[in-house]
């Protein structure tokens, strides 16, 4: 087992595995890549505490949790630098239609929750979610490649650093060209580093 990341205190990652400690109060969710891991950090925590297994997790915090098949086979090999293509306009007709909606809208249901602790993917999943009442092959595709730069990224990790000094820094972009402006919709978005 690693030494416990004293900046990040939910989650314990050595060099093939993470684990997730998640706490409210009295109730603990844990959760990984890696089973033995999980196991090592149950019987760490029952020894210090005295801990009780439930089991797998059904409730927590008034939360109902339910478990789906895993789907397979749709992430490929081939790695992506961006959470959406390059140069991509999405637009509400311009091929034809998916022929799985609801299979369209529950992957988009899932990069949705995605959003918070990977805000890099907010404004593809915020593209894609236009469409998920008529979505069409090419929001399809956009959808993999996004599912594909999730998947390719997930040990990139963002640095916190302390320092004497403040440096803040702001960029604005509004991407008038790429909307489509029978919507009446356009995208404002905003970044701001702190020391960075």
């Amino acid at each position: 087992m690693s030494s416990f990341n004293q900046s990040i205190p939910m989650y314990l990652r050595t060099s093939n595995s993470i684990t997730i400690a998640a706490v409210y109060v009295d109730d603990i969710i844990l959760t990984g890549d890696d089973s033995a891991s999980i196991k090592q950090l149950k019987a760490h925590l029952h020894r210090i505490f005295s801990i009780k297994d439930l089991g797998v997790l059904h409730y927590f915090l008034g939360v109902e949790v339910s478990y789906a098949p895993e789907e397979s086979g749709i992430v490929p090999s081939k790695k992506v630098a961006t959470p959406l293509p390059v140069h991509l306009k999405l637009q509400a007709s311009n091929s034809p239609l998916y022929l799985d909606p609801q299979h369209y809208r529950s992957l988009v249901g899932k990069l949705n929750y995605l959003t918070h602790p990977r805000p890099d993917i907010s404004f593809a999943v915020q593209s894609l979610s236009q469409y998920m009442q008529n979505p069409t092959e090419d929001h399809y595709s956009a959808l993999l490649h996004t599912i594909t730069y999730v998947a390719h990224t997930l040990h990139h990790d963002v640095l916190l650093q302390g320092s004497n000094t403040l440096h803040l820094h702001a960029y604005l972009d509004s991407d008038w060209g790429a909307e489509n402006y029978s919507s009446g919709r356009f995208v404002v978005i905003s970044v701001f580093f702190i020391n960075g």
